[in-house]
């Protein structure tokens, strides 16, 4: 059965005694879901799919009626909190990426403010359906609303060219919804939906420009000049190359460690189905090749995102070196 949970409402606002931000609403979930709600901090922009235990900030369980009173811990600065739901027998820090299914959304939230969000009755998903009545979350909703339309005329199009000028337009819509909102987050958060892959040099830019703009927030700090101070004696140069060559070196050790470490978390068949991703073929193709259905090769791919940390199908390409 076609899963359609709905959010009928949900109200944002100060706990005064506690020093809390208090979340009140009401969520209307099929069986196949573990009726409590998490919150996950989006420490950065790189954060955004990330999902894991130590992220979780807040619970709260759903009762028989859907309803559900959440407690955030107060937030210095705006910043976007993820809500999601999980599924019964998985992992509480699961997320699904796409699909009818797509099982979290976003808020922005800032203490000693209220949030109205409400449902929008043409969406099928669970949680990108919000839409809020502050200003600051409705810029929000703009940035959702032009991915959402482009991404359906790209997938009516089956002329390559066609999809490419597609892709090409909405990352210019998100460009110039990023130059002309005046608010700093959903700036920032239309500059992360913007990158697609190959143009990441050109929103890095963008972020290092407006971080050199704007005040400074925790979304912009990696993208921060260092201050410049006055370099005195040969010791400290070779001091710091040092300590520059061992990070880097243990850094990518790190990383081939992970990648490696994630890579065998994959049975045979999903790493036969990664590696057709990796040479770009379509979930058609991936099921001719291998004689079963498209609808297992949606599974194995989930399944594949899911232990890799990864959403979506370019990043399988991080992984080439461990895929022979």
């Amino acid at each position: 059965m076609l899963v359609r949970p709905f959010l009928i409402m949900a109200c944002l606002g100060w706990c005064t005694l506690a020093a809390q931000i208090q979340v009140d609403g009401q969520l209307q979930l099929d069986s196949i879901w573990e009726p409590k709600l998490y919150a996950s901090r989006i420490e950065a922009l790189t954060d955004l799919y990330r999902c894991a235990p130590q992220m979780i900030i807040a619970e709260a369980e759903i009762d028989t009626m859907g309803y559900f009173r959440l407690y955030l811990p107060p937030i210095e600065e705006i910043q976007l909190i993820r809500l999601h739901v999980s599924k019964k027998y998985a992992p509480a820090a699961m997320l699904i990426i796409g699909g009818p299914e797509q099982n979290h959304g976003f808020l922005a939230v800032e203490n000693e403010e209220v949030y109205q969000l409400l449902k929008n009755p043409n969406s099928v998903q669970i949680f990108s359906h919000f839409f809020a009545i502050d200003p600051l979350n409705q810029a929000l909703r703009k940035v959702e609303d032009l991915v959402t339309y482009w991404d359906e005329i790209h997938a009516t199009e089956e002329d390559a060219l066609e999809q490419e000028v597609a892709r090409t337009a909405l990352v210019d819509a998100l460009y110039h919804f990023s130059d002309t909102t005046t608010f700093l987050l959903p700036k920032l958060y239309a500059l992360s939906r913007a990158n697609m892959g190959y143009n990441t040099a050109d929103v890095g830019e963008k972020l290092k420009t407006l971080s050199n703009q704007r005040s400074r927030h925790p979304y912009l700090e990696p993208f921060q000049e260092a201050p410049r101070g006055r370099v005195s004696g040969l010791g400290i140069l070779i001091g710091l190359a040092v300590l520059l060559i061992g990070v880097y070196i243990a850094r990518n050790q790190y990383q081939t460690n992970t990648k490696k470490r994630k890579i065998n978390l994959l049975s045979p068949q999903e790493r036969k189905v990664a590696r057709l991703l990796r040479d770009g073929k379509s979930n058609k193709e991936i099921a001719d090749v291998l004689h079963v259905e498209v609808s297992t090769v949606k599974s194995h791919i989930y399944r594949i995102f899911n232990k890799l940390e990864i959403d979506s199908r370019r990043e399988v390409t991080r992984f080439s070196a461990y895929l022979p």
